[in-house]
């Protein structure tokens, strides 16, 4: 397992999160092909989010087992590209 999908199932394990997202540059394409390769799926285009002219993509993975049965379950945002 390459050690960006390890890190993101550590921590998404830790938080007991039941689904993530994220947004990343439409034009990222190996960030793009990371996360479909993690199972995200393309959920918006987000015009101008990350400058004018700049579009970004809401990417979301639902169905993570590791929260507990009752709880309420987290959702986990783990990438901004705007974040510096």
């Amino acid at each position: 397992m390459p050690i960006s999908q390890h890190l993101f199932h550590a921590a998404t394990t830790r938080l007991r999160c039941s689904c993530a997202s994220l947004h990343v540059a439409q034009d990222n394409l190996a960030a793009l092909a990371l996360y479909r390769s993690m199972g995200f799926q393309e959920d918006a285009v987000l015009h101008d989010y990350l400058a004018p002219g700049q579009h970004s993509l809401r990417m979301l993975l639902d169905d993570l087992p590791h929260h507990h049965a009752g709880e309420a379950p987290p959702c986990a945002l783990l990438l901004d590209e705007r974040t510096p």
